[in-house]
C-alpha cells in the first residue's frame, strides 16, 4: 500500500464513524459535515484520477477544515486562536498529508512559476 494515501483514509473513517453514529445512535449531523463529505469525496475521486489535482483538493479541504468552514467529524473539536477556530483533528491530518506527500508537494510548487508564466 502506498503510504501517502493514509491521511486521506483516516479522514475517511472518521466521516464513516459520523454516519456510523448518525445511523445507530441517532446523533443529528449539521450542515458544514454534509460539505466535508462532498469535498473529501471529490479529493478521493482525485486521488485516483489526478495525484497533482489531489494534491490541491486535499489540501484546501484540510485547510477549510483547519478553520472550522467543514467538518468530517461528527465530534466537533474546535479551539480559539485569535478571530479563528481551529479543529485539532484536521492540525493532524495535515500533516500526516504534508510528510506523506512532501516529495510530490515540493515538485508540483516548483512547477508553479512555469505555469504562471504561460
Amino acid at each position: 500500500m502506498k503510504k501517502d494515501i493514509i491521511p486521506l483514509l483516516l479522514a475517511i473513517i472518521l466521516v464513516l464513524i459520523s454516519i456510523g453514529m448518525n445511523l445507530f445512535v441517532d446523533i443529528e449531523l449539521d450542515g458544514a459535515l454534509y460539505i466535508g463529505i462532498g469535498w473529501l469525496s471529490v479529493a478521493s475521486f482525485f486521488y485516483f484520477v489526478d495525484k497533482r489535482i489531489y494534491l490541491f483538493a486535499f489540501g484546501a479541504t484540510l485547510l477549510a477544515g483547519l478553520f472550522s468552514l467543514i467538518d468530517i467529524y461528527y465530534v466537533s473539536l474546535k479551539f480559539q486562536i485569535g478571530f479563528f477556530l481551529v479543529n485539532p483533528i484536521f492540525i493532524l491530518l495535515i500533516f500526516g498529508f504534508i510528510f506523506l506527500n512532501w516529495d510530490e508537494l515540493k515538485t508540483l510548487l516548483a512547477e508553479v512559476p512555469k505555469l504562471k508564466g504561460k
